[in-house]
């Protein structure tokens, strides 16, 4: 069935348009020093670049639903299916449906909508944080290998620090860590059944949400010759404006979705009630 899916996602074309204005060349000093010039270019395909990867880091977090374009009114954009859609139940994905076809659902767990912050960071409770990850962790082993990449929701990522300060464990390990937990390191590991796992914090991902990810199975795919390649400038009419594009053509493909996790229903915010 992993063929079968691959061939039936949806794929996303992105383009980004770059634009040189003569103009601005002359006043980069491009008279003067090619130097200045060739730096000017550079900044306006860095800028493109940036442009494009966060329109890209949306999207692989997002379910694939439609939206207004933020500049151009009344033109809409479709995103391929992200990790919203792919790692979640009672979806259709890549023309299949889960509720039919169970292959499709990864591990879930459903956090209570009556806990708290403190509920999830409480060892002993029925959704402690930490518990929910190592048998998350554990259920979801359905391929050679395992998941490799965790990512959460910012508030998500604070409950499992807070608990693992709690519980007095070394839970969370730290990137060229031997064992202690401190803080200003932007990546942290989980130290899993499996080993340590890399959880990475975005904004993007939908609230109270964990994404347990096993990359052999689940991965970005670029179409050939469109990966972020820049085409010719070409001189616009009537104008000082020489403009080309960068374009990507890309999909997020999963040919097992049971060997991934999600965790959800978490807290929004960090209110303990107790």
């Amino acid at each position: 069935h992993g063929n079968a899916k691959r061939a039936s996602v949806v794929w996303a074309h992105l383009m980004q348009p770059i634009q040189i204005s003569h103009i601005q060349e002359l006043m980069n000093g491009s008279s003067q020093s090619r130097a200045r010039i060739v730096d000017y270019i550079k900044e306006q395909n860095k800028d493109a670049d940036d442009g494009m990867q966060q329109f890209l880091a949306s999207m692989i977090l997002g379910d694939g639903s439609v939206y207004g374009h933020p500049e151009f009114a009344g033109e809409s954009v479709t995103p391929f299916p992200g990790l919203a859609k792919i790692i979640s139940t009672g979806r259709e994905y890549a023309g299949f449906d889960s509720a039919t076809y169970s292959q499709l659902d990864p591990y879930e767990i459903s956090i209570s909508s009556s806990s708290d912050y403190g509920d999830i960071t409480t060892p002993g409770n029925e959704y402690y944080i930490i518990d929910l990850l190592q048998t998350a962790l554990t259920e979801s082993r359905y391929f050679a290998g395992s998941v490799d990449a965790i990512f959460c929701h910012p508030i998500m990522l604070s409950a499992i620090q807070r608990a693992q300060e709690d519980k007095k464990e070394f839970t969370i390990l730290q990137a060229g860590d031997s064992g202690s937990a401190h803080s200003g390191i932007s990546h942290s590991y989980f130290n899993g059944p499996n080993g340590p796992v890399e959880m990475i914090s975005d904004r993007d991902m939908p609230t109270g949400t964990i994404f347990g990810v096993n990359s052999d199975v689940t991965n970005l795919e670029v179409l050939l010759g469109t990966d972020t390649g820049i085409g010719p400038f070409e001189e616009t009419a009537l104008s000082d404006a020489a403009n080309a594009k960068m374009l990507l053509s890309a999909v997020m493909k999963c040919t097992e979705p049971r060997a991934n996790f999600v965790i959800n229903g978490g807290p929004a915010d960090r209110t303990i009630s107790g």
